[in-house]
């Protein structure tokens, strides 16, 4: 019967560590931008070269490609919108690998070390520089971009104006239905006009049934880009001349800022989900099955105590 009892014991205390063991955490995505940014011009620094200074713009064009490649799981230098970032006079770097493996010290120190890559970091006196980072869940990989435009230097022609800054467009006011329409007119592209909205290409796609791949609009076509609350006039009443005046909107205003579109992505489908009413079921399977473990321990220990107890009980009374 002693036996019995300090085989309980130590099944028990072998057990302990799984029934005390923190739940699993998900893995947190600690690489950002700007740690791929001070990789880039510690670089530079080591080679005596001024850093790059962030642009806020290139920053939203670097991030919308990385999430862009991080939908594709696939590296490309063409954007979202069909365009290729040497077409505007800036200059890309684009590198993916395994999480918690490929940094942006190895992004920047063995991957980018090519000729190509390379100037791309420090073949500049100075410049302006964006970065974008994306973690794909799917696979497990990390997705690094850089956006580099050059500042000027001697002797060389500057960068064309389709390098600065994007300028949004003229923007519609809202309907009385409340719903915000736009007139596509010449030279307009769904990327320009969902940037001058502050809305995306694929928000866009969806409110006119424009196919996911697809960025082709023309010169008229009216594009439906919001609906918000139905305009509802107000009344001002002048108690002297007794005349009704209706005053409304009539400028919705441009956005300050211009930043490239999301690119489109998968909606997850949300599914309801009930909270399960046994105290048994909320733990996690470690603990799960480390109750289990004990509950069975217990019964079988139990009934050994019950089945020698009652035979040595019948031997003494024998």
């Amino acid at each position: 019967m002693k036996r019995v009892g300090i085989l309980l014991a130590v099944c028990f205390i072998g057990l302990m560590p799984a029934w005390r063991s923190p739940e699993g955490n998900a893995r947190a995505q600690s690489e950002t931008a700007y740690d791929l940014i001070n990789t880039v011009n510690a670089l530079r620094a080591s080679l005596g070269l001024a850093a790059y200074t962030i642009d806020p713009w290139l920053m939203s064009y670097a991030q919308e490609h990385a999430d862009y490649i991080d939908m594709l799981n696939s590296g490309t230098h063409v954007h979202s919108d069909g365009t290729l970032p040497w077409d505007s006079g800036i200059q890309e770097n684009v590198a993916g690998g395994t999480a918690g493996l490929v940094t942006s010290a190895v992004v920047v120190y063995q991957i980018w070390v090519d000729e190509g890559h390379y100037k791309v970091m420090t073949g500049y006196p100075s410049g302006e520089i964006g970065a974008g980072v994306a973690y794909s869940e799917d696979n497990e990989q990390t997705y690094f971009v850089i956006d580099v435009r050059p500042g000027t230097q001697p002797g060389i022609t500057p960068a064309p104006a389709v390098t600065a800054a994007f300028i949004p467009l003229l923007t519609s006011t809202p309907r009385a239905d409340g719903w915000i329409v736009h007139t596509v007119a010449e030279g307009q592209t769904l990327w320009s006009i969902a940037v001058s909205y502050g809305t995306t290409v694929n928000a866009v796609r969806e409110l006119n049934g424009i196919l996911a791949d697809s960025t082709f609009i023309y010169v008229g076509q009216e594009l439906k880009i919001v609906q918000g609350v139905a305009i509802r006039p107000t009344l001002t009443i002048n108690p002297q001349a007794t005349e009704v005046y209706i005053t409304a909107p009539t400028s919705l205003p441009a956005s300050a800022t211009a930043l490239p579109t999301a690119p489109p992505t998968a909606q997850p489908t949300l599914t309801a989900t009930s909270t399960p009413s046994s105290w048994l079921f909320r733990m996690s399977p470690e603990r799960m099955n480390g109750a289990i473990a004990l509950i069975i321990i217990g019964v079988v220990g139990l009934l050994l105590v019950v089945r020698f107890g009652f035979m040595g009980a019948r031997r003494y009374r024998s």
